[in-house]
């Protein structure tokens, strides 16, 4: 039901309002992710409907514990790993995972460009939406 309803909330703003949001926040997050899913293009419902899988749209978001220590950060959940192969891949100019993870608008722009680029099994919440937007598990 949660889903459900995020996915009805983010399809109300408007890309106008989506392009307002220069340090996008939580409420932002759904809009954000839907515009520049657009730009890229990325299915724009499995894209908000995976970071709302991963985060819930936190930008703060901490993730995959292991030993009392946070292994994902951020909305698109990266992992260190990930993000610095992630900017190797793309020839991104590279940026503190701690920092970057956290950011909406870098990690957004990121995770999109890997996620067109075919990447899109490095997040379980893309085959989570993906079943979900077909109808399955119902």
């Amino acid at each position: 039901m949660r889903l459900a309803l995020a996915l009805l909330t983010w399809t109300t703003l408007t890309m106008q309002q989506a392009r307002a949001a220069i340090v996008p926040t939580t409420e932002d997050v759904p809009s954000y992710v839907a515009y520049e899913a657009q730009r890229q293009w990325v299915p724009i419902d499995l894209a908000v409907c995976t970071v709302f899988v991963e985060s819930r749209f936190d930008p703060n978001a901490l993730g995959d514990w292991q030993n009392g220590q946070a292994e994902a950060r951020g909305i698109w959940q990266w992992h260190a790993a990930s993000w610095r192969l992630a900017e190797d891949l793309r020839w991104e100019e590279p940026v503190a995972y701690r920092e970057g993870a956290h950011d909406v608008a870098r990690s957004t722009a990121l995770a999109l460009g890997m996620m067109r680029d075919g990447y899109t099994d490095w997040w379980a919440g893309w085959q989570v939406c993906g079943g979900i937007l077909r109808g399955e598990g119902r």
